[in-house]
């Protein structure tokens, strides 16, 4: 990923969609402006939804109920610790914002502000500007490794940025601390396309001045080749992974799956789909592209568990005990990495397998002391409890939820995400594609083949089917 071209005539005259970005430009259109009053009434606890954007409400409730930043905070903290490095994917990423952010530090100066760039974890690398707008940006530590992410510095261009898709403008009061309420800024996250997870930020921060929306597309022009890069690596990664796969595939009643870095299915060969209840014809759906979520929150932190260890000792091997739902006693598999030009390009689950060190799943992290999740109707953020959800149904990406206010699409991405967020509340993934509040459910409804649906407690039409996958579990689960 080197040697990058990017226009960078700046935002002035840009709006819509950049050419071949493949981002959206981020967000709704902040077509009014959020006042300090606004952001008081908010901090003192009253209901703000209608004159808030939905993605700087959904930071300020992440920077209030879970992070708990101080919103009288005036400068942003000092990063902890040591400089670490995250790998060469990174440190590449990184290199290529840092020269992005070098580029347009011209531009940034005429919008009297400063190009800077920042590591996955939102802490200040470099940052480019005139002598005077430096100095201006110091007092509230926008320098070298100041820790700009939400949980440390609030709602804030960059830090946002790395906490949501799409290029994020944050305009004075929408800052959640008070001390940036003189700055406008807007960041850029690139993320791994195959974790989702970001490598690194690009942002511009202006004082006392705003800039126009277009100057996100601006930042998502800028950082498409480089997306770009990735993307035809994580292909290649992934031409690999189903090279190994074939390699390795057998006959007779043995287990072999491939899984990418992203913890989902890319290969499972017949005896795999048998025991994991996967259909033949899943990988072609629409909603799973050459992809397939593994189904099981315990099992995809396996995964990733053995993606980290495979990143840290490319010789590294792993065994672990699963509870297939197509099994009658535990399934004993290992995880072994394939690498590709000295990278991890994702792991082959076997059984039987080598011996490795013994992995145990992780329970999914608990939110049951925030009891909310985040609702998106007519670009208005709903705040709902658990209970008010009766289903969701995944579509790709996009989750749709059933609730006492509605159908609404959830605010994230992927039902997983939703899975773990409302973990404890009595929730069951009954498909790959739905999850369901067993506590709202009033009556089964039989259907061939001995399988049935869930009707809901909402509406007789309200019915769920449940796949063949999932049947002993729900049937054990609801004594049936």
């Amino acid at each position: 990923m080197n040697g990058v071209k990017t226009d960078t005539s700046g935002p002035s005259t840009r709006t819509g969609r950049s050419e071949g970005s493949g981002r959206k430009s981020g967000g709704s259109q902040p077509d009014r402006k959020v006042g300090a009053e606004v952001w008081e009434r908010f901090v003192a606890g009253e209901d703000v939804g209608q004159d808030v954007r939905p993605e700087i409400l959904a930071s300020w409730l992440r920077c209030r109920d879970e992070h708990q930043v101080d919103p009288w905070r005036e400068r942003a903290p000092n990063a902890t610790g040591e400089e670490s490095q995250h790998g060469l994917e990174d440190g590449i990423v990184v290199a290529e914002l840092a020269g992005l952010a070098k580029s347009i530090s011209a531009e940034a100066q005429e919008m009297n502000g400063l190009a800077a760039v920042a590591d996955r974890e939102g802490r200040v690398l470099a940052a480019w500007g005139s002598t005077r707008t430096l100095g201006g940006a110091s007092t509230r530590n926008l320098a070298r490794w100041a820790a700009w992410a939400e949980d440390q510095a609030g709602t804030n261009g960059l830090g946002t940025a790395l906490e949501q898709s799409g290029a994020t403008l944050v305009t004075q009061a929408e800052h959640w601390c008070v001390g940036f309420h003189d700055w406008t800024c807007a960041g850029v996250a690139i993320r791994d396309p195959v974790t989702g997870h970001p490598l690194g930020v690009l942002d511009i921060s202006t004082y006392k001045k705003t800039v126009p929306q277009a100057v996100c597309t601006w930042l998502a022009k800028l950082v498409a080749p480089i997306e770009a890069q990735l993307q035809d690596q994580a292909s290649r990664s992934r031409s690999e992974l189903l090279s190994a796969f074939a390699t390795h595939e057998r006959p007779a009643r043995s287990v072999l799956a491939a899984a990418d870095n992203g913890g989902r299915f890319v290969a499972v060969n017949e005896e795999g789909r048998r025991r994991f209840g996967i259909a033949e014809s899943a990988f072609d759906a629409a909603s799973s592209p050459g992809h397939l979520d593994v189904g099981s929150v315990e099992f995809k932190n396996l995964i990733l568990e053995a993606v980290a260890r495979a990143h840290a000792d490319h010789q590294w091997i792993g065994t672990a005990e699963l509870s297939p739902p197509m099994a009658d006693t535990e399934l004993v598999v290992s995880f072994q990495p394939v690498i590709s030009q000295e990278r991890v390009a994702g792991v082959l689950i076997r059984s039987p397998g080598p011996k490795g060190e013994r992995l145990t799943p992780a329970a999914p992290p608990a939110h049951a002391s925030l009891s909310r999740v985040l609702g998106v109707r007519a670009q208005r953020l709903l705040v709902l409890a658990p209970e008010e959800i009766r289903f969701a149904e995944a579509d790709g990406n996009t989750v749709w939820m059933t609730t006492d206010q509605g159908r609404m699409r959830a605010f994230g991405r992927g039902l997983s995400a939703l899975e773990e967020r409302v973990h404890g509340h009595g929730f069951l993934r009954v498909s790959r594609q739905s999850l369901v509040n067993l506590n709202r459910v009033r009556e089964i409804a039989p259907s061939f083949k001995g399988g049935f649906g869930l009707v809901m407690d909402g509406s007789p039409e309200e019915i769920v089917p449940v796949s063949r996958r999932h049947v002993a579990e729900v049937r054990a689960i609801l004594g049936l």
